[in-house]
């Protein structure tokens, strides 16, 4: 999986050993984000990690 710059600097910032928690924590900060750009990088970041490539 190739990640950009955006999404490292977010998972260094948010992410955690556990894939579960992770992906739930970007979601609920997805919620709690006003920016829409912002949101929609983070939210396209937790789908990416939620797809099935990645669980495997």
């Amino acid at each position: 999986m190739k990640l950009n710059i955006e999404e490292k600097k977010i998972l260094y910032a948010f992410g955690c050993e556990n894939l579960e928690n992770t992906i739930r924590r970007l979601k609920w900060i997805t919620a709690l984000t006003v920016d829409t750009k912002v949101k929609r990088r983070i939210l396209c970041l937790a789908r990416k990690l939620d797809s099935e490539n990645v669980r495997e």
